[in-house]
């Protein structure tokens, strides 16, 4: 999210840690510079994390593909539909 300055002069600040109305998610709406200084810090915090996190979150990641190229599978074969629907069928899945 980012703050309109006083002056009009001035460039928008971005604002950390926004949250969203009713949830708390938290939300960072970065400018260009701060984003891929965010993104260097989550791929050094991934890069430096021990196996015994990265092998269950592998083996999850791996288990999320399969069960959507399941229900990708179990909507599109013999839906007796149109080819073209069956396929945004299977793609929306």
């Amino acid at each position: 999210m980012l703050r309109k300055p006083k002056d009009p002069d001035q460039q928008p600040e971005a604002v950390y840690g926004a949250r969203m109305p009713g949830t708390e998610a938290l939300l960072d709406a970065l400018l260009p510079a701060d984003m891929a200084a965010k993104a260097e810090q989550v791929g050094v915090t991934k890069a430096s994390a021990p196996m015994r996190r990265l092998i269950p979150l592998g083996v999850l990641a791996g288990a999320f593909i399969a069960l959507g190229s399941n229900f990708s599978t179990v909507v599109t074969a013999g839906t007796g539909l149109d080819t073209g629907v069956s396929r945004l069928l299977g793609g929306v899945v």
